[in-house]
């Protein structure tokens, strides 16, 4: 084990699932690793910072790198302008608190934000560069982080899943690595937690209820989830779905519900931080999203010791053993998903030993010290490797 300074980059959307990924592996670090992180900090949101430095426990330095969230309206262009004006006054600081920390490594995301500044700060200190790659690849990562995850010295991939989405945008089988994002174990609930979060929600006690917990979002599946639950309905009555989360899709999928037959039954309980606790109230989890890289929330929700049932797609398949800890549909297939919940719901028995597996598979197989491990390894043979392999080519500093 050999001595690593790291430094991150951290700039939009908050405490994020990349955020938290980060975090982890940087709390579980081995000794000798050392790490500063540069994270947005601005007077909008002065938590979120807070919240990564608790959770890491690392030296965070908080600067405002202009990111802001995405108005409405005409002033579009001109918010998106000042943004960039912002973000390229604060490039000079940070390169300075870069080079007097004096780092090893350069890491961020693929966020087009973090890459763009960890990429100019690994140029000026010529230092390498890993990405850490969360996404599926497609036109959606925008120019420069598509061509940096070309050009950087290692990515970093979540899963087998996006590890060969890399390799087919072109990246060397050598310099990818999959660190599989880890899950803390779940606490046992405090006495009476499903009860209460259960009156909360205006939900039976002895109903079975069905959760899934994700950005409400067309790929997340909550669509996929209504329509097969609506099939299995009738036959479990005292069957209901909890969908929790916000995001673009809210009104179609609250229109996809409005069913007579379905509104009564189906409840969106919006943003929850208390995800413990939810999950704690659940017999089922569903998670029907599409290309998911990985799935932290299907994750979760074994490592509660929840059945699940999900598609076998993406990054899902390296999560759940089907037949063992849930049940997978083929994806797309709603019918076949309304046909999983039906036989966990027919069989309480049996949808509580694929939970007591799943959390016996994420214990052994998802622990926050391994994945921290294999992310140090790759650190190591990085520096290993010596001189950079990827500054031959300069790029002009662009609009995030």
């Amino acid at each position: 084990m050999i001595s690593v300074k790291l430094l991150g980059v951290r700039i939009p959307h908050g405490y994020s699932p990349e955020a938290r990924v980060f975090a982890s592996v940087l709390r579980h670090r081995p000794p000798g690793h050392q790490a500063l992180v540069l994270h947005q900090d601005w007077p909008g949101d002065r938590r979120n910072a807070g919240s990564f430095e608790a959770e890491a426990r690392v030296r965070v330095e908080r600067l405002d790198a202009g990111w802001r969230p995405n108005p409405n309206g005409r002033r579009w262009r001109l918010a998106k302008a000042a943004s960039l004006l912002r973000f390229l006054a604060c490039l000079p600081k940070m390169v300075g608190i870069a080079r007097a920390y004096d780092p090893d490594i350069v890491y961020s995301s693929q966020q087009r934000w973090d890459c763009l500044a960890a990429t100019h700060i690994a140029r000026k200190l010529r230092r390498p560069q890993i990405i850490h790659l969360h996404y599926t690849v497609g036109p959606w990562l925008h120019g420069h982080p598509l061509r940096r995850l070309l050009t950087c010295d290692h990515v970093v991939a979540v899963s087998d899943f996006i590890r060969d989405q890399a390799l087919h945008h072109g990246v060397p089988a050598a310099r990818v690595t999959t660190v599989r994002n880890s899950v803390s174990p779940f606490p046992a609930p405090a006495a009476g937690t499903r009860e209460a979060v259960r009156g909360e929600l205006g939900v039976p006690v002895d109903a079975q209820l069905i959760g899934i917990i994700a950005r409400l979002d067309a790929l997340k599946g909550q669509g996929d989830a209504i329509a097969a639950f609506a099939g299995i309905a009738a036959a479990h009555p005292a069957s209901r779905l909890i969908i929790v989360g916000d995001g673009p899709a809210r009104e179609a999928l609250r229109a996809q519900a409005a069913d007579p037959d379905l509104r009564e039954r189906v409840l969106f309980a919006g943003r929850r931080t208390d995800v413990a606790r939810v999950l704690a109230a659940l017999d089922v989890f569903i998670h029907p999203s599409r290309y998911e890289p990985f799935g932290l929330a299907l994750a979760e929700a074994s490592a509660s010791g929840l059945p699940v049932v999900a598609y076998a797609e993406g990054g899902i398949s390296e999560i759940v053993v089907d037949g063992e800890t849930g049940l997978l549909a083929p994806a797309g297939d709603t019918g076949a998903l309304a046909a999983s919940l039906a036989a966990l719901l027919s069989e309480p028995v049996t949808a509580r030993r694929m939970g007591a597996a799943g959390r016996a598979r994420m214990e052994a197989n998802f622990r926050p010290e391994d994945a921290a491990l294999q992310f140090a390894a790759v650190l190591e043979s990085v520096l290993g490797q010596g001189v950079p392999v990827a500054d031959a080519v300069e790029e002009p500093i662009v609009a995030p």
